[in-house]
């Protein structure tokens, strides 16, 4: 299945964060973080991503 078919799968299930790490995320040094219910992305340094989303978890913002 392709990745675009994977992300739909995980949007219907309710994964309420999606993290994409490509080639080009990762020259920069940083991951594509999504929440499902986001319309857009935003990039994340690499080694901040855990302490993102455990801060947003806490919050309880779970952007479902």
């Amino acid at each position: 299945e392709s990745a675009g078919v994977k992300f739909a799968d995980a949007d219907l299930i309710g994964i309420p964060w999606r993290i994409v790490v490509s080639e080009k995320t990762l020259a920069s040094g940083s991951v594509e973080l999504k929440a499902r219910s986001a319309e857009g992305t935003e990039l994340v340094i690499l080694n901040q991503i855990a302490g993102r989303l455990k801060e947003e978890t806490m919050r309880g913002d779970r952007r479902t």
